[in-house]
Order: structure tokens, then C-alpha cells, then sequence
């Protein structure tokens, strides 16, 4: 087997990235009515026993675009960016305090799990990130209430 160059070991991995961004995003476009799903939980680990779904938010049938930033030579930034703004009803969150969403998982069309996602304020990294709604301890934070829509203002990741 040749032993590849450090430069071409990078570009190898780069060109990777194209298509297994790609490769997400035909899982998880819909055929008409049919569509993704991302769930917010109270736990940032969604798949944890004790996990609480408090929202499940559709995905439109066209979930979103993959952005290739080729401005920095040493880095390309290629990222599946989610269509947004997305809502739904939340109906998983105390009822007396509501529930601040943690982490969130995506579920393809046929309701399969695909990978599960950081949750966030926006503007501060998390792969979905949301705005805030209160102040806790003089702090901007995301609190869901149950009959309160939740509001999905970014969701990406990068492959």
C-alpha cells in the first residue's frame, strides 16, 4: 500500500466530506407528505433511558442545502444547513416550570434515528440552536412550555 503525503491524505479526507454530507441529506428528504423529524429532549444525551421528548418539530420535504466555503484553502467548511425557521406545539415539558431542551435527535422519514445534536442559544454553537425566551439569573435561556410553540432558528452540522 503507498503511504500518501500529509497534503494528499488531507485532500482525500476533504473530498469525503461532499459526499457523505450528501448522503445525509438524501435520507432525510421526504417523498411528499413524508417528512424528518428532530426531536428536543431534556437530556444531552436523547438516547438516555430517563430522556424526555418535550417537541417533535416536521422537517419540510426539502430539509435543507449543503454549503461548501472554499475561502480558506486549509480548511473547507461544508455544512448540511437545515431549513428554518421550524415549529411545533410543545407538549413533553413540566407543566409547572417547563423544561429547557438539552439535546435533540433526527429521525429520517421512516422514523429511523440518523444522529443526535448539541441544542443551544443562538450564537453560541450548538448544531440546532434556538432563541431565548427567559432570564434566569440574569442569564438568556431556551424554556419550553407545554402548549407553547418551540421555534427552531438554525440547525447545522458539518460533515
Amino acid at each position: 500500500m503507498p503511504t500518501l503525503s500529509n497534503d494528499h491524505a488531507e485532500e482525500r479526507l476533504q473530498a469525503c466530506r461532499l459526499p457523505a454530507l450528501q448522503a445525509t441529506l438524501d435520507r432525510l428528504t421526504g417523498a411528499g407528505e413524508v417528512v424528518s423529524t428532530i426531536v428536543l429532549y431534556d437530556n444531552e444525551t436523547p438516547t438516555a433511558p430517563a430522556a424526555v421528548a418535550l417537541v417533535t418539530i416536521p422537517l419540510t420535504a426539502a430539509v435543507g442545502t449543503i454549503n461548501v466555503d472554499n475561502t480558506d484553502p486549509q480548511n473547507t467548511m461544508i455544512t448540511l444547513v437545515v431549513t428554518a425557521p421550524r415549529e411545533a406545539l410543545v407538549t413533553g415539558a413540566d407543566p409547572s416550570t417547563g423544561t429547557a431542551p438539552l439535546g435533540a435527535t433526527v429521525f429520517d422519514p421512516a422514523g429511523v434515528r440518523v444522529m443526535d445534536l448539541t441544542v443551544s442559544l443562538t450564537g453560541a454553537g450548538g448544531e440546532v440552536q434556538m432563541e431565548p425566551n427567559v432570564e434566569e439569573g440574569g442569564l438568556p435561556v431556551v424554556r419550553l412550555f407545554n402548549g407553547s410553540l418551540a421555534r427552531l432558528t438554525s440547525i447545522s452540522f458539518g460533515g
